[in-house]
């Protein structure tokens, strides 16, 4: 089970970049974001919509992949920022508001060749929905639109209902043997928030996790990498199983197996990805 998209790179930090501010693009790669979604749904008003897509189509290569959220399935806006998205030639796209594996139909209708796709489950018909979704073959990994869950079921942000939507979004990616899940944005800028926040989504089974600001892309970026604690074990376990052969072993006391060894590989595998 892995956490990347493109190639070989891991993908933890996800930075979002206004449609409308592509003169950030630079400064975001320099902050060291892992990639790049720009915007063209919630950060653009709808005056600029037409002005944003323009710039959007003319998008330069920036060093790093290069996502564009377009507007949802059954807008306006949504028939135009496909092909603009598409004449920019980045490394997927991220579908808003998907519900349906219908969304997605929609989506490849107005492209020449599949690109992948990141699609953001914000409604709690579209979590009901998740085996069907998963199962279509241009979705590449799931990221979870927190917000916009809340405030279509009511709920508040660290309520039992929130939580249980992650793990499901977690679970049904598992099953359906995609990437992990990428984990929605938070809203505030304060350290300590972000860094528990993205502690708190790796050790749910996230893979990555959606930002707003620069400032909190080394929390996401650290919080997703493996410690120098988890290496150590990880080299470890893999030494002694090498020498041994055997089914089972014993490492610092605890008993080794085969989900073990597993674990301890994936570790060592993240970190030659680097």
């Amino acid at each position: 089970m892995s956490n990347e998209l493109t190639g070989r790179r891991l993908l933890r930090s996800w930075l979002f970049v206004p449609g409308t501010r592509l003169d950030l693009l630079a400064k975001a790669v320099r902050a060291g974001t892992d990639a790049i979604i720009v915007d063209l749904e919630d950060a653009v008003l709808p005056e600029h919509k037409a002005p944003a897509r323009l710039a959007v189509a003319q998008l330069p290569a920036v060093g790093c992949p290069l996502y564009v959220r377009v507007n949802a399935v059954g807008t306006k806006d949504f028939a135009l920022d496909v092909p603009a998205a598409v004449q920019a030639r980045v490394s997927g796209i991220v579908l808003p508001k998907v519900e349906r594996p219908e969304d997605f139909d929609a989506l490849l209708a107005l492209m020449p060749a599949p690109l992948p796709v990141v699609a953001l489950i914000e409604t709690a018909k579209g979590l009901a929905n998740l085996p069907r979704i998963a199962t279509h073959p241009v979705l590449h990994c799931f990221a979870f639109g927190g917000v916009d869950f809340g405030v279509d079921v009511g709920c508040a942000s660290d309520s039992t209902t929130m939580r249980l939507a992650r793990s499901k979004l977690v679970l049904a990616s598992r099953a359906a043997n995609l990437p992990p899940p990428i984990d929605g944005v938070t809203v505030s800028l304060d350290a300590e928030v972000m860094e528990q926040d993205a502690r708190d989504a790796k050790l749910q089974g996230f893979g990555g996790k959606l930002c707003i600001h620069p400032r909190q892309l080394e929390h996401a970026n650290r919080a997703f990498r493996p410690t120098e604690d988890e290496i150590a074990w990880a080299t470890r376990v893999a030494e002694r199983a090498d020498e041994a052969q055997v089914g089972a072993l014993l490492v610092d006391g605890e008993m080794v197996d085969r989900p073990v060894l597993e674990r301890a590989q994936r570790i060592l595998a993240e970190v030659r990805q680097r």
